[in-house]
């Protein structure tokens, strides 16, 4: 495995891309890949055409995590104080034009409220802030938050400076998912068959408790 982070997984997608086609290098794709294919011009490669899904294996929500200094424990409290104070909450991402920047507008839309996008390089810088009050709230991945999810009680998932919600706005939920693609250019697309070793491969590991 080689993390080849940056650019919202476009440098990753870029090297598969221009890897030799032969089944041996592939993708973990997520979620920023398909808003990637959208919003961003001229990447070098497309991820609609150029690559093949072979399976999901993860799934990642995104949570509604909010500094105690707001007094507010459920989503219906706090978009009534958003409202109140418009304008003057602010909600830290991890950049311009990923899940938890895009799930604060949708929220802002859905909830008429009026949060102040605060865009960092990435998940772990918004969460020191928020943790340290500069920012009130973030649309976070459970991952940054969740501390240990054997329990049963929630309040034992998030830092103790942070306050969890469960965010029901409309009955949307935001999250993330990953999965593994392979390069599929038209001229050098991968087999079936090797796709469907690939795939059973996979599914022979995630089956297996060394897995978890």
């Amino acid at each position: 495995m080689e993390n080849r982070s940056g650019a919202g997984s476009n440098i990753a997608s870029n090297f598969v891309a221009h890897a030799p086609k032969d089944g041996y290098t592939l993708l973990q794709g997520t979620v920023a890949n398909t808003i990637n294919s959208v919003i961003t011009p001229n990447l070098g490669f497309d991820f609609i055409k150029d690559f093949s899904p072979i399976s999901l294996f993860a799934t990642l929500p995104n949570i509604l995590v909010v500094h105690p200094s707001l007094g507010v424990s459920t989503v219906q409290e706090f978009i009534k104080l958003a409202r109140e104070k418009s304008a003057q909450l602010s909600y830290g991402s991890a950049g311009v034009g990923g899940t938890s920047h895009f799930t604060g507008e949708l929220f802002n839309v859905m909830a008429g409220t009026n949060l102040v996008h605060v865009p960092y390089p990435g998940t772990a810088q918004a969460a020191t802030d928020l943790l340290g009050g500069r920012v009130q709230v973030m649309f976070s991945p459970a991952s940054t938050v969740l501390h240990d999810a054997s329990g049963t009680d929630p309040s034992r998932y998030f830092a103790p400076s942070v306050t969890p919600t469960t965010l029901t706005v409309g009955g949307v939920v935001s999250g993330g998912g990953s999965g593994v693609n392979s390069f599929d250019g038209s001229d050098t697309a991968l087999p079936m068959s090797s796709i469907a070793t690939i795939l059973n491969t996979y599914e022979r590991f995630s089956s297996s408790p060394s897995s978890v």
